[in-house]
């Protein structure tokens, strides 16, 4: 539950969540930058970094999403990366999006959190620094 706590804070200080209202899918992006998707009208995309399509609006909760969903299944921790989107971090397969880092994640060292495989399914799993 602690894991959890530190997670979800991480998340405000550093940004993810959405940044302005949608009403479609068009008026979304992802951002190569900051790794999430946002609303245009957010202005936190400069033109050079937007990536159309990987995004979309979900209008019930008027926020940006990365596009894929469902279930991740995996062999290894090298099939997992996630996203950071109005649902929070998720787990994405990493042939949709690279992993952010290319070796395993030490933790703490390396980063807070990491899309791991466990039991077949990527999960994502955060520490205590």
């Amino acid at each position: 539950m602690q894991s959890l706590l530190v997670l979800a804070a991480w998340m405000v200080l550093s940004g993810g969540t959405p940044h302005g209202p949608c009403a479609s899918d068009s008026e979304c992006a992802w951002s190569k930058t900051h790794r999430a998707c946002y609303a245009l009208a957010s202005g936190r995309l400069a033109a050079d970094e937007r990536q159309p399509g990987a995004c979309r609006c979900d209008v019930a909760a008027s926020a940006c999403v990365h596009s894929f969903s469902g279930e991740v299944t995996c062999k290894t921790w090298r099939d997992c990366s996630a996203v950071l989107d109005g649902q929070g971090r998720r787990p994405v397969p990493a042939k949709v999006l690279p992993r952010e880092h290319r070796r395993q994640v030490r933790p703490c060292r390396d980063a807070e959190w990491d899309s791991v495989c466990a039991e077949g399914v990527c999960k994502i799993v955060a520490w205590k620094c």
